[in-house]
């Protein structure tokens, strides 16, 4: 993935139950006390299978609750060819910024 294809996929996060996304169940319902948090765009199979693997899974988590998920901006630098009759290697920085919040990737 390019950095704002990677930035703007969904995410998943691992939480201990009872945690701070207002999880109700006590940890000793599921043995490992954790929950898998799906945000939405991630399918529902994806969901169903996980359940039928026995995890406890929780979503689609969608709007503010989304914040469980960090964000970020990624600045990338990646060699391309040199144009013809050019010499050395050179280098473009390729950037994304993260939907799920403000900010800016800047790079010079």
């Amino acid at each position: 993935m390019d950095p704002q294809a990677a930035l703007d996929a969904p995410r998943l996060c691992v939480e201990a139950t009872g945690g701070a996304v207002g999880l109700q169940e006590p940890a000793s319902r599921h043995s490992s006390g954790v929950v898998l948090l799906l945000e939405d765009g991630i399918p529902d199979e994806v969901a169903e299978e996980l359940r039928r693997k026995g995890h406890a899974v929780r979503g689609p988590v969608c709007g503010e609750g989304r914040l469980v998920f960090g964000k970020g901006q990624v600045i990338q630098r990646r060699a391309v060819p040199s144009p013809p009759g050019a010499e050395g290697p050179r280098a473009v920085l390729w950037a994304g910024s993260d939907g799920r919040a403000d900010g800016a990737a800047l790079g010079w």
